[in-house]
């Protein structure tokens, strides 16, 4: 079965092309590119029968996003201004590339203690969403040694005992690292010392040992070489004794891998280009994303073992069991030869009306000539062009291997009923438990979706079209197809159903599955479609989806919640929802989710300000989020924490809030203060045992000195709250990493990043991880007791 958006009935029709003749000038020259008449059917995804029909859909919906572009161009006024001004615009832009190095030996790493730490009673781990679900963060722990992410390097600390902080080891990644996934082993014999000591006598043998050959070791371990297996299997070692980390990095298209002999070969590249300073350089088309593989057994020589390099962008990962997910997200065809913006000469056009028949003329036969062009080009594209590619490295016995998406005649792919994506959403299901490293591929035509899972489902969220196709159905409403798969098996992700809805779902948190039951905030408004003059009022709805495996369908729902005001966040806690919308001040909305066929909002709170993340606290009678706080008037833009009363859930009301950074003084700043917590979660490190929060603040401020001169300084502090349900919220204290950036003109800051970006609480101690380093304070009198600088 040929799955086709062109084969709606008057959908997306072709252009009729006309011939720039002088006689047309005195006639109009249409440009009838038939948008109107598309129908909606369903989001189930089909597969396709062939890879010929797989080809097909690509170039189809290309050709149709390629021809609304055009139309958009000229429409938006884009031309006019050639009737006004005599010369053509023009430019050139400078990228600058990274590389690789070598993984660095420490000092001495350290023994684990004995007895074991567990996650959640003895140490804090990952805010992840949903329990039993591990989400891949730039931080991690298992409760013995602390792994970060920094400067492009994984960089290893040890934590002999809690108070303490060493650093143990250094391993440079290619690209940009941006997250990772941790399935840590710890070998503890409570009944003996002689763990403790035959950990600490063979990790002083590594140190001694990669003092030696670190350097020769580190460039195959780290940067170069080839791929692994083949698409069904991996060959890794496993063993009960195994500790591995799974890295994700991003390569960008202006990245240079001349360094990197296996990046060159594996990257998809256009022509060598010269930058405007003379400097030669190699440019992909595409950014790629690299999944690095590192056994850890030994963290004084982390060993890079195996790379998966794919084209495409990184959208999500998680982990349940030993099972890890990755969501990638690849939009190919962004071939140089189609022309988007048609060069138009202003000598030929600038003495003509902008609003007359001869300008409209020469515009629109500028624009079918262009389409005329580019269909030949698209027409000249094979498969290959349109599917990422993917190349498999195993580094231990220096293989490579190309890998291709087109498996059992490209009948691996699926795509809505009445989809038009060109974009490829793929999930990668590994198993780190199996023999060997194995995995499958899901592959979906569609564009970039919001992900979400549960330790069941995982579910893609993604937009029904894409912006442009809105252009000729400016009466349709924004809808989100919901495509449910399930994880519950450790070795597959299986496809069992979806269901479309109306609006658009902002992130994960908007996504929920409780006792097989989905639940969805989204919001309606025509807020991407900036060719309206008049656009729909905003308003936000709630969905509950189920159904059998193979189906799902829409349940109930409740809508026009908070009309005219822009949902902010949203949290789902078992049959409980909440959300945030603000226009000048913040509701909070309650909304029972008992009856999936009857949800229904109980409660509503107005307060000054608005509130970005929600974290529920003891069992859905506390909410503690951080937001930005304000008056009625609106925002002041500064960081604030607030406590929510739920336990009346039909009455919600504000019990404390808190205030992070200066006040507004004198008509203007004193210091500005953002936090990465309002808009990463991951941030947010709430510790039930202390009912303690810890949040990243930082800031730039304004210091001056006896002649009013001023400069600014660096602030990357952790700001740790006290948070009593009885009390309020109060300030516990803070600790800082500004000393990190104050030196070589905080270059470090600027390239890097200052913030605090993670915390750790372990025991009576907090570990902060900045990209300068990390710090370890004793709760009770914030006395520093270990600092490690990367």
């Amino acid at each position: 079965m040929k799955v086709s958006v062109l084969k709606a009935a008057g959908c997306l029709g072709l252009i009729s092309l006309f011939c720039a003749l002088p006689a047309c000038e005195h006639e109009k020259v249409p440009l009838n590119y038939g948008l109107g008449g598309y129908e909606r059917s369903s989001a189930a995804l089909m597969s396709f029968d062939s890879c010929s029909d797989l080809e097909s859909s690509f170039k189809e919906h290309l050709k149709a996003e390629m021809r609304t572009r055009l139309i958009m161009l000229k429409e938006s006024g884009y031309f006019d201004r050639f009737a006004k001004n005599s010369s053509d615009w023009g430019g050139v832009f400078a990228t600058k590339s990274i590389s690789g190095g070598t993984p660095i030996p420490e000092s001495e790493p350290v023994a684990p203690a004995i007895p074991e730490r567990i996650e959640g009673l003895d140490y804090s781990g990952t805010n992840n969403q949903e329990a039993g679900v591990d989400e891949a963060d730039i931080v991690k722990t298992d409760g013995y040694y602390i792994y970060a992410l920094s400067q492009g390097s994984l960089q290893i600390m040890g934590v002999p005992e809690f108070g303490k902080l060493t650093k143990i080891s250094s391993l440079r990644i290619s690209g940009y690292p941006i997250a990772m996934l941790l399935d840590s082993y710890i070998d503890l014999d409570s009944n003996s010392d002689a763990a403790s000591d035959a950990v600490s006598d063979a990790a002083s043998d590594a140190v001694s040992d990669a003092a030696s050959d670190a350097a020769s070791d580190a460039a195959s371990d780290a940067d170069s070489d080839s791929a692994a297996g083949g698409p069904a299997e991996l060959k890794v070692a496993a063993g009960k004794n195994a500790s591995r980390l799974v890295v994700f990095s991003v390569i960008p298209a202006f990245f240079k891998p001349g360094e990197d002999e296996y990046e060159r070969l594996f990257s998809r590249s256009v022509e060598d280009y010269t930058y405007y300073y003379g400097t030669p350089n190699f440019d992909q088309r595409y950014n790629e994303l690299m999944i690095t593989i590192i056994d850890i057994t030994d963290r004084a020589k982390p060993k890079a073992i195996a790379s998966i390099y794919l084209e495409g962008d990184y959208l999500a990962a998680r982990k349940v069991g030993k099972t890890i997910r990755l969501v990638s997200y690849a939009q190919m065809s962004n071939t140089e030869e189609l022309i988007y913006t048609p060069e138009v000469s202003s000598r030929e056009l600038r003495y003509l009306d902008p609003e007359g028949l001869e300008f409209n003329n020469k515009i629109n036969a500028i624009i079918n000539e262009t389409i005329a062009h580019n269909d030949a080009v698209i027409d000249e594209l094979t498969l290959e062009d349109f599917l990422p590619s993917m190349s498999l490295y195993d580094r231990l016995n220096n293989r490579s291997e190309s890998v291709t998406f087109a498996e059992e005649n490209c009948k691996n792919f699926q795509i809505a009923k009445d989809g038009i994506g060109r974009g490829v959403n793929s999930i990668f299901t590994m198993d780190l438990g199996a023999d060997g490293l194995s995995w499958h591929v899901n592959h979906i035509l569609a564009n970039a979706g919001v992900i979400y899972a549960s330790k069941n489902d995982l579910i893609i969220a993604e937009p029904a079209e894409d912006y442009w196709w809105y252009y000729g159905s400016s009466s349709a409403e924004e809808a989100t197809n919901i495509h449910r798969f399930d994880i519950s098996k450790a070795d597959s992700t299986t496809y069992t159903g979806s269901v479309r809805i109306s609006g658009t779902v902002e992130n994960q948190f908007a996504l929920s599955e409780y006792e097989g039951i989905i639940r969805v905030a989204a919001t309606l408004g025509n807020w991407n479609r900036w060719w309206l003059d008049e656009r729909n009022v905003q308003s936000s709805s709630v969905y509950t989806l189920g159904g059998p495996s193979g189906d799902l369908e829409i349940l109930g729902s409740v809508g026009e919640i908070a009309p005219g005001e822009e949902l902010y966040s949203a949290r789902f806690d078992k049959n409980a929802g909440y959300l945030v919308t603000f226009r000048n001040t913040d509701p909070l909305w309650t909304i029972d989710l008992s009856d999936p066929k009857k949800p229904a909002i109980k409660g509503g709170l107005e307060v000054p300000g608005v509130s970005t993340y929600i974290h529920p606290l003891d069992d859905g009678k506390h909410l503690l989020t951080i937001g930005y706080g304000g008056n009625d008037s609106g925002l002041n833009w500064q960081p604030q924490i607030s406590l929510f009363d739920i336990s009346d859930f039909n009455r919600p009301h504000l019990d404390s809030s808190l205030l992070l950074g200066a006040e507004y003084k004198n008509g203007d700043w004193d210091m500005y203060g953002n936090s990465i917590a309002l808009y990463e979660h991951k941030a947010f490190q709430y510790w039930g045992p202390m009912s303690m929060l810890a949040v990243p603040f930082s800031g730039e401020q304004h210091l001056y000195d006896d002649y009013g001169n001023w400069h600014y300084y660096v602030l990357s502090t952790l700001q740790l709250i006290d948070v009593d349900l009885e009390r309020g919220l109060k300030k516990h204290g803070e600790l800082a990493h500004s000393a990190f950036y104050d030196d070589n003109d905080n270059e470090l800051y600027h390239y890097w990043g200052g913030e605090v970006s993670r915390s750790i609480f372990m025991g009576e101690y907090i570990y902060a991880i900045s990209p300068a380093g990390a710090t370890c304070h004793k709760l009770n009198n914030m006395a520093l007791t270990g600092k490690v600088i990367f």
